[in-house]
Order: structure tokens, then sequence, then C-alpha cells
């Protein structure tokens, strides 16, 4: 699914509780959808031809987790989260996503870091 800054899709697979345990800037919870939405928008306004690539995916057998290995690239627009104006960036990370009754309720994010952005 392309969202391309339109987070109003997120309400399709967001649950309203939903919590990113990984946080934003200086690794703080997100907590709500609400709180999740002007994050995930933002991100088109610092990252010029922000592209998600879905790598590979699994999902438990009680379909209560899903495992995403996934690459975002794009080109810094200004300096954002310590990234450099017009710094290439190309970042593999894992996401572990918890499910109930088809929404996602929660997110943890891994990032490999080495060489993510130059």
């Amino acid at each position: 699914m392309q969202l391309k800054g339109d987070v109003s899709k997120l309400d399709n697979f967001i649950s309203p509780d939903f919590v990113d345990h990984s946080g934003g800037a200086g690794d703080i919870e997100i907590r709500g959808k609400d709180s999740l939405k002007p994050k995930v928008g933002d991100l088109h306004n610092h990252v010029k031809d922000l592209k998600f690539n879905l790598i590979a995916s699994a999902t438990s057998d009680d379909g209560a987790y899903n495992f995403t290995l996934v690459q975002l690239t794009g080109t810094s627009i200004d300096d954002f989260m310590g990234v450099p104006p017009n710094t290439t960036i190309d970042q593999t990370a894992v996401n572990v996503i918890s499910i109930k009754d088809g929404m996602f309720t929660g997110q943890w994010r891994f990032i490999k870091h080495a060489k993510q952005c130059r």
C-alpha cells in the first residue's frame, strides 16, 4: 500500500490505541493513532522521493504478529533527525507489528544504522 502522504489511509489498519515502541526523535513512544498520523505525514516534508520497499514479510501462525524487512530510501530535504540536507538515505529495518482484530496495535523497529545515510 502506498500512502504518499495521505495519512487517512492509516485508519484502515491502525488501531486507535496503537503504540510505536520505537518512537520518534529521542526514542519517545508514540501513543495513539492520532499522534502517529502527523509523524508519518511529516516524513514527506523532510524526505523527497520517499519510498518504502517491502523486502520480506511473515506473520505468526496465530496472526498476532507480523514481521517485515523493509528498505527506506530517499533524499533529505533539510536537517531532519540529525541527517544533513541533500543526504541520500538508504535504511534497512526489521519491524515487528502486533495485531489484534485485524488492526495494528503496536510496533517495534530495529534499524541497521551502518551506511544508512551518505
